[in-house]
């Protein structure tokens, strides 16, 4: 299913800093929009670790080649990824670098082409993600899936599209209740956004009736700055940028 950009509303306000790279037990989240210095950062925190890590996913994209070292990465390591809730754009090929892929029931994982300082498809980027998804293994069919829907779209995949693909997933429950997981990013995005205004009535109806805009913070006193409209999101400013 392909829902245009211009429309959609993303589960949480992502601030235009460096993604969030935590580390809990086993597990390494990346919580915003990928940088150009995430993948050194993201690098740092994985030379502490020899075991299995599983990397949670939470973001709507970011800049093309910095994710895909990390994915190059994951995959040298043999680490796994998650998806819990969202994982637009360069977040869903950097999901596709797991050992093991998993997701929750209700995760949107979601591709459409890198895209250029104008706008436009990029052939260049289309390039690079292509033959890193071949050198995760991948069948030519998943980068064609992977590059074919517009900058402007986006394509969601679904369990149907996974199994034509050869994608394999496993689903999951959520580790975080949606409501903890809008309250702890709401807090991570007040002082960029706290007063931001009310986001477009054109919401697409698979992320609406995942992702409740009238949800509160608990105790917070006012509604959760938690969707935003996608083309709010981080402006590309390189011809390398899947966002």
């Amino acid at each position: 299913m392909r829902v245009f950009l211009a429309g959609l509303t993303a589960l949480v306000s992502l601030t235009c800093a460096a993604a969030d790279i935590s580390v809990l037990g086993n597990t390494i989240r990346i919580v915003g929009t990928i940088h150009s210095d995430d993948y050194e950062r993201f690098n740092a925190k994985a030379d502490d670790f020899d075991q299995t890590m599983t990397v949670v996913l939470h973001s709507n994209g970011g800049l093309l080649l910095p994710t895909l070292r990390m994915g190059r990465l994951i995959r040298r390591r043999g680490w796994n990824t998650s998806v819990e809730y969202l994982c637009f754009s360069a977040c869903a090929a950097l999901w596709l670098a797991g050992a093991k892929r998993f997701k929750t029931e209700q995760a949107q994982i979601a591709f459409h082409s890198a895209r250029d300082q104008a706008g436009q498809a990029s052939e260049i980027g289309n390039r690079e993600l292509s033959s890193y998804l071949a050198d995760l293994g991948y069948r030519p069919e998943v980068a064609k899936f992977a590059t074919a829907t517009p900058p402007n779209e986006i394509v969601v995949l679904s369990g149907e599209d996974a199994k034509r693909l050869g994608i394999s997933m496993t689903i999951v429950e959520p580790t975080t209740p949606l409501a903890t997981f809008q309250a702890i990013l709401a807090f991570q995005s007040l002082g960029s956004h706290p007063q931001r205004a009310p986001p477009s009535p054109k919401i697409s109806k698979t992320i609406t009736r995942l992702y409740n805009p009238d949800d509160l913070v608990p105790g917070s006193g006012h509604k959760t700055p938690s969707i935003i409209r996608h083309d709010e999101a981080v402006p590309c400013t390189s011809p390398m940028r899947a966002c």
